[in-house]
């Protein structure tokens, strides 16, 4: 948890879009965590009251089925290794956005 005193972690949190998902207000974010903790961007968003939609360990079970989320809203946009050359060189994957069409707009909001 945050409350844990062990090894630092850091991420950073930018809004990419806010909006309605199943009746719920949610923020769409990209996150970018600096270092690899166990849970870390699922701990961090909850430690600010802002768990993943779909996150029953860290905003609850009853909460996370009040959203009907068919899993956990957490993708991974991109993941880049550092590869040494003997293994072909650093090397990067990229994902499309799975969640693209899931999102309504907030009120007051365009598409």
């Amino acid at each position: 948890t945050v409350d844990n005193p062990g090894r630092a972690a850091l991420t950073e949190v930018e809004v990419v879009a806010r909006g309605v998902y199943r009746g719920s207000n949610v923020t769409k974010v990209s996150l970018a965590p600096s270092t690899g903790r166990r849970h870390q961007l699922r701990v961090h968003l909850a430690s600010i009251g802002h768990s993943i939609v779909g996150d029953s360990t860290y905003c609850g079970t009853a909460a996370a089925s009040l959203t009907g989320a068919p899993r956990m809203m957490l993708h991974a946009l991109s993941l880049a290794l550092p590869l040494p050359d003997r293994y072909g060189g650093p090397r990067e994957w990229v994902a499309p956005d799975p969640f693209l069409d899931v999102l309504e707009p907030a009120l007051g909001e365009s598409g």
